[in-house]
């Protein structure tokens, strides 16, 4: 007599068991967006987060870091055709350069002679003001 066999054929799958597979098979397929996805930016974070060290390893290192500062333009400092810019804040003199024509012509506030200038008090508290008139004022 014959031994015994196993064969693998195709059955029909119920409706719940279709359900179930194709539950999975969804879920995988997210699964493998999210991985792709991250494998398209990780090389871009990865190279921000190196960038990013590098700037905080530079301020450790100095003990610095870079900042905007107001400042202001003197005419005529430290001699008639010459403009220097001033911080604010310690009235520290950061730039010097040959006056153009925009100097000239622009209205220097009355604030004094140069030095008088680096005398007042460093300040940090600024307002700002606008010249552009409000259209949308109601009187």
């Amino acid at each position: 007599m014959p031994a015994n066999e196993k064969r693998k054929f195709s059955i029909p799958l119920p409706a719940e068991k279709q359900l179930e597979i194709g539950n999975k098979l969804a879920d995988i397929n997210i699964e493998i967006e999210k991985k792709l996805d991250l494998k398209r930016t990780l090389p871009k974070n990865i190279e921000s987060l190196q960038e990013y060290a590098a700037e905080l390893g530079h301020k450790l290192k100095d003990g610095t870091e870079s900042q905007e500062v107001d400042c202001f333009w003197v005419v005529d400092d430290p001699k008639p055709g010459l403009a220097s810019l001033y911080r604010y804040d310690n009235s520290e003199k950061v730039d010097e350069r040959a006056m153009n024509l925009f100097d000239v012509e622009d209205e220097q506030p009355e604030a004094g002679t140069p030095q008088e200038v680096l005398e007042l008090e460093p300040h940090t508290d600024y307002e700002v003001v606008s010249d552009v008139e409000d259209n949308n004022a109601t009187e």
